[in-house]
C-alpha cells in the first residue's frame, strides 16, 4: 500500500513522465473538490479559488489526493495537491510535485518552485535555476513571474566607473538570449534514462508492472558486487542482479512500497541458463537532437562573428570520423599483434557462471509478509533469501570503488621515503552528476590580485610558485570540499587544522599573520613575497609526487595506477644506489610549484553515461555561466571570482569522451560495458619554462578503460575498443595535440613505415627499437607487467619535432590504450599571454591553468573568472574581446556534447 504523498508523487509521474509530454494543465476532467479547496484565484472559469493562507489544508489535501487517483493524467490537481501540502508545512514533498508539474508547463507551478528555490524553503537554495523558472513561467505570459524578473531583489549599486560600455552591454544581452535557449534544452531533455520518478509514466506503480519493466529494459551481465547503483543502472541498461535490484528497489519505493533487497546462491546450471538467456536492452527512445536546427537558432542569438553553434553542425561528421579511424586503426593493429593467446571468449565462461550465482533480488512488504519481485523469476524460480538487508546498508566490501592517493617522496637522513598528503575513497554510484576536481593550494603566497597588480605579473607568478613552502591538498566533490593534510617543502606531513595553520603563520584562512604586509609587499618592483618562518624552513626535501589511484572491485586486488605530479630527480636516479640529496635551483622549484598547482578534473565511470542527462546538465550549467557573466559585463568592476567561483564545474572534454567512446559494433555485436571502474583525467596547469611567456597546458589521461562484452565478444572487440578511446583522446586534444598514439600511428602508416611487437617473454626486444629514454622505461614497465607492446622503431617525425607512443595490450583480455611517457595521455599547450592596459592575463596565477581555447574544448570557465574578477581597470573593449572569445568557446564545448 501506498504511503500517501509518495503515492501522490508516483502519479504525478505517471501523468507528466518526460519533460513536454503531459497534458495541459487544465484541460479535463472537470472541477473537483481539489480544485474548489486549492485553485489559485482567477485560475479557473467558474471557480473562485483560495489564497494560499486561506486553505483549509487538511481537507485540500484530501480532496486533491482523491483527485489524483481519480484522474492521474491531470497537471493542474498535481499543482494543487502541492498547494495544499505546502499550505500543510511539507515543503519537501509540495516542491517535488511543483517540479513535475513546472516541467509539464504549468507556469503557475514554474512560479511557485521559483520562489522556493530563491528561499530555500523544502530544497536547496538555487537562484540560477530560480530565475530560469521564472523565464520559463514569463514566457507563457504569467504576470507574477514577469513583474518578479522585471524587479530582482535588490543590490548594491556600482561602484564609480563600474557601468560598462554600450558593445559589453549589447554583449550580455547576447549571452542572455543564448542562456534562454540552452534553459529550453535543460528543460526538454528526456528525463526517463535518469529520473526514476519518469519511468513511472510508462510502467505504472504496481510491483508486477515495475518488475517486468526493469526485465526488458536492463540487461543482465555478470559482474561481482555493485559498480552503477540504482541511477546508473537506469543510464547504462546494463547491470548485474545487485545493481538491477537496486534500481527496482528504488522504483518501488518511489511508488510508495516498503522494500527490501534479498540474496541467495544459485546453483551453475541457473546462472548458466540466465548466461544463455541474454538479450539487449530495449533501445532508447528519446528523440534525437536536431542539430541543424539548434545550431541555426544558436547562430542567430550569438554576437556578431563568433557561431557557438558550429559544433552542432560538426558532432555527426566527427562521429562519423572517429569510426573510421577505429576501424583502420583496429585492422592495422591487429595485424602488427599477430595472434592474440586464447583468442576465444573475452571473459571465461566459468567466471561469468560464478558471478551470476550471487543473485539479488527485491522483496515488497504484503501485510505482515514480504513478496519477490525478481525480473529473473522465470529462470531461476522461487527462491529462499540466504540474506536480507535495505538497500542504504549495502556493506562497502560489495561495492566497486577508486581510492585516490597523492603520494609525496621526500630524501631525509640520507634515504627515500614516501608519504601520503591525501587518501580519499570514492564509490562510482555516488558520483553520478558530481564533479570530482583535485588541486593543491599554496599557503603563504599572495593572493591572485597582488600578482595582477606588479609591474611584471609573469615574473611574479613564477617567484611565487618557486617559493611556495606550504601546500594543501584538496578534493572537491560536487563542490564539497574534503580536505585532510598539509605538507610543506621541508617533507613534513601536518593535520590540517588551525593549529597547524597558527604554528606555520598562517592561522588567518589562507594567508595567516602574513595578510598585514601584504598591502605593501608588492609596491616596488622586485619585492618578493614574504618568506617562511624560520621553524617551517629547512632542507628542502620533497622530491616528487605522485597520483595514485587504485581501482577495486569486489573480490579481486586492486589495480594500482600512477601519474606522476613532479619528478625532480627521474626513475633512473631513483634506481641508483645512494641517491645524494639534492640542491634544487630556482627552475627546477618553479617547475615543481606550477606543476602543484595544475588542477586535476577526475571522471570514474561505474557505467555509460545516458546522453540525455548529460546534454541536461551541460546545458544547465552553461545557461548558468552566462547568466552569471552577463551581469559582469554590464558591471565590469565588480566581484567576478565570488559569483563565478559557484559556478558548477563544466568537465566538457570528460563528458564528451564519456559520450563518444561507446556505440554498438558495426557488425551489429553487443554494446561494450563496464565490469569496473573507468577513470579518466584532465590535467590543466601553466608552464613557465618559456622564459617571459606563459602557457597553459592542458593534458587528457585515460588511466584505466576496461570494459566487457557480452555474449560471444572476442579480444579483438577488445582491441577496437581500446583502439577508440585512443582515437577519441585525438579528437578531443584537438590539432595541437601531441603525443596521441592513435595519431602517431597513422602518421608512420602514410609514411610507409611499420610498428613492431614487443612480448614480455622477449627481454631484448627493448634493444631492437631506437628510442629515448623516457620512452624505453615506460615500454619496459608495461612489459614487465606482462602486457604486449607495438610500438615505432623509431621516434615519429611531426611538425612539433620528433614523438614516441605505444600500443599496450593485455594479452589475458585484450584491453588497449595509447600511451606515452606521459602515461594514457595526450598533450595541448596553448600560450595564455595577453596584454590589457599593461596587465598581462598571462599573470593570472593558476587560474590561467583553466584558460579556455578551441583545443581544449572550451573545458573551463576559470580565464572568464580571472579576466572579469581579477583585472581591475582592464580596457573594456579588451575585456568583452577576451570574455568573448573564452566564453563563446565554452559555450561551444557545451554545444559539442550537446551533440554528441
Amino acid at each position: 500500500m501506498c504511503r500517501w504523498w509518495l503515492c501522490a508523487i508516483a502519479l504525478v509521474a505517471v501523468a507528466f513522465g518526460d519533460a513536454g509530454t503531459g497534458a495541459s494543465a487544465f484541460d479535463d476532467p472537470p472541477i473537483q473538490d481539489c480544485d474548489r479547496l486549492a485553485a489559485p484565484p482567477d485560475s479557473l472559469p467558474d471557480v473562485p479559488g483560495v489564497a494560499f493562507d486561506a486553505i483549509d489544508a487538511a481537507a485540500a489535501v484530501a480532496a486533491c489526493e482523491q483527485a489524483m487517483r481519480d484522474f492521474p493524467g491531470t497537471a493542474r490537481f498535481a499543482f494543487q495537491y502541492g498547494r495544499a501540502l505546502h499550505r500543510a508545512g511539507q515543503a519537501g514533498a509540495a516542491a517535488r510535485l511543483y517540479e513535475w508539474a513546472a516541467t509539464d508547463d504549468v507556469a503557475a507551478a514554474q512560479y511557485a518552485l521559483a520562489r522556493m528555490l530563491q528561499t530555500g524553503e523544502g530544497v536547496v537554495a538555487d537562484p540560477a535555476e530560480a530565475e530560469r523558472w521564472l523565464r520559463a513561467a514569463a514566457a507563457q505570459g504569467f504576470a507574477p513571474a514577469a513583474e518578479a524578473l522585471a524587479n530582482p531583489p535588490p543590490t548594491a549599486p556600482p561602484a564609480a566607473g563600474d557601468t560598462a560600455d554600450d558593445g559589453l552591454a549589447a554583449l550580455a544581452d547576447r549571452f542572455d538570449g543564448i542562456a534562454d535557449i540552452l534553459d529550453r534544452l535543460s528543460r526538454d531533455a528526456p528525463r526517463s534514462r535518469f529520473d526514476p520518478l519518469a519511468v513511472l509514466q510508462p510502467a505504472g506503480i504496481s510491483v508486477e508492472a515495475l518488475t517486468a519493466w526493469v526485465g526488458t529494459n536492463i540487461a543482465l551481465v555478470p559482474y561481482r558486487g555493485s559498480l552503477r547503483g540504482a541511477r546508473g543502472t537506469l543510464m547504462d541498461r546494463y547491470a548485474n542482479s545487485l545493481d538491477r535490484a537496486l534500481l527496482l528497489a528504488e522504483l518501488l519505493a518511489d511508488a510508495g512500497h516498503d522494500v527490501r533487497l534479498a540474496r541467495a546462491t544459485i546453483d551453475a546450471a541457473a546462472a548458466d541458463a540466465l548466461l544463455a538467456g541474454f538479450a539487449p536492452p530495449a533501445p532508447d527512445e528519446a528523440p534525437a537532437m536536431d542539430t541543424a536546427a539548434l545550431a541555426a537558432e544558436l547562430a542567430a542569438a550569438a554576437p556578431d562573428g563568433v557561431d557557438p553553434g558550429q559544433p552542432a553542425r560538426d558532432g555527426h561528421d566527427l562521429q562519423a570520423a572517429i569510426r573510421t579511424r577505429t576501424a583502420d586503426l583496429t585492422q592495422a593493429l591487429l595485424a602488427a599483434i599477430g595472434e592474440l593467446p586464447g583468442d576465444a571468449a573475452l571473459t571465461s565462461h566459468a567466471d561469468a557462471v560464478a558471478a551470476l550465482s550471487d543473485h539479488w533480488w527485491v522483496q515488497v512488504r504484503d501485510g505482515d509478509g514480504w513478496i519477490d519481485a525478481d525480473p529473473s523469476a522465470a529462470t531461476v524460480g522461487a527462491l529462499v533469501p540466504q540474506e536480507t538487508l535495505l538497500p542504504g546498508d549495502l556493506p562497502q566490501a560489495l561495492r566497486h570503488a577508486v581510492t585516490l592517493r597523492l603520494v609525496i617522496e621526500v630524501w631525509e637522513d640520507g634515504r627515500l621515503r614516501e608519504d601520503t598528503v591525501l587518501s580519499h575513497r570514492l564509490v562510482p554510484a555516488d558520483l553520478i552528476g558530481r564533479p570530482v576536481v583535485l588541486r593543491q593550494v599554496p599557503l603563504g603566497t599572495p593572493p591572485t590580485q597582488r600578482l595582477l597588480e606588479t609591474t611584471d605579473p609573469v615574473a611574479a607568478v613564477l617567484d611565487a610558485a618557486a617559493d611556495a613552502w606550504v601546500w594543501q591538498p584538496e578534493l572537491t566533490i560536487g563542490g564539497e570540499p574534503v580536505v585532510d593534510r598539509l605538507f610543506t617543502m621541508r617533507g613534513e606531513v601536518l593535520p590540517a587544522t588551525p593549529e597547524t595553520r597558527a604554528r606555520l603563520g598562517l592561522d588567518d584562512g589562507l594567508f595567516g599573520d602574513l595578510g598585514d604586509r601584504l598591502d605593501t609587499v608588492f609596491d616596488e618592483p622586485g619585492q618578493q613575497p614574504p618568506e617562511a618562518p624560520d621553524d617551517a624552513t629547512g632542507p628542502d626535501g620533497v622530491t616528487a609526487e605522485w597520483l595514485e589511484i587504485a581501482i577495486e572491485v569486489p573480490g579481486e586486488p586492486a589495480a594500482v595506477h600512477r601519474r606522476t605530479v613532479f619528478d625532480l630527480l627521474g626513475p633512473a636516479a631513483r634506481s641508483a644506489s645512494g641517491v645524494p640529496a639534492t640542491d634544487f635551483g630556482a627552475t627546477e622549484r618553479m617547475r615543481r610549484g606550477l606543476a602543484l598547482m595544475r588542477e586535476v578534473d577526475i571522471m570514474v565511470s561505474g557505467g555509460a553515461l545516458a546522453a540525455s542527462f548529460v546534454r541536461q546538465a551541460m546545458a544547465r550549467d552553461g545557461a548558468d555561466l552566462l547568466r552569471v557573466v552577463a551581469p559582469l559585463l554590464r558591471s565590469p568592476g565588480g566581484d567576478a571570482a565570488g559569483d563565478l567561483a559557484s559556478l558548477p564545474r563544466i568537465q566538457v572534454p570528460l563528458n564528451r569522451y564519456a559520450l563518444l567512446r561507446f556505440s554498438a559494433p558495426a557488425g551489429g555485436g553487443a554494446q561494450p560495458y563496464l565490469d569496473r571502474p573507468n577513470v579518466a583525467l584532465t590535467w590543466q596547469g601553466v608552464d613557465g619554462t618559456g622564459g617571459d611567456d606563459l602557457r597553459a597546458t592542458w593534458l587528457f589521461d585515460i588511466v584505466a578503460n576496461d570494459v566487457a562484452i557480452p555474449g560471444d565478444g572476442r579480444l579483438a572487440d577488445h582491441v577496437a575498443q581500446g583502439v577508440r578511446d585512443t582515437v577519441v583522446e585525438d579528437a578531443l586534444a584537438g590539432p595541437a595535440a601531441s603525443g596521441n598514439t592513435a595519431a602517431l600511428h597513422e602518421a608512420d602508416r602514410a609514411a610507409g613505415r611499420t610498428w613492431v611487437r614487443l612480448d614480455p617473454t622477449d627481454p631484448v626486444a627493448l634493444d631492437r627499437l631506437d628510442l629515448p629514454v623516457d620512452a624505453r622505461a615506460g615500454i619496459a614497465r608495461d612489459l614487465a607487467a606482462g602486457a604486449i607492446v607495438v610500438a615505432p622503431p623509431a621516434p615519429v617525425d611531426t611538425a612539433s619535432g620528433p614523438q614516441v607512443a605505444w600500443w599496450r595490450i593485455d594479452g589475458r583480455n585484450g584491453t588497449t590504450l595509447g600511451m606515452s611517457p606521459a602515461g594514457g595521455a595526450v598533450l595541448t599547450e596553448e600560450a595564455v599571454l595577453t596584454t590589457m592596459q599593461g596587465v598581462q592575463v598571462g599573470g593570472c596565477f593558476a587560474m590561467m591553468a583553466l584558460t579556455i581555447s578551441g583545443g581544449m574544448g572550451g573545458a573551463y570557465a576559470g580565464a572568464a573568472v580571472c579576466v572579469a574578477g581579477g583585472i581591475t581597470g582592464a580596457v573594456a573593449g579588451g575585456l568583452g574581446g577576451f570574455v568573448l572569445s573564452s566564453t563563446s568557446s565554452l559555450i561551444g564545448g557545451v554545444i559539442a556534447v550537446l551533440a554528441s
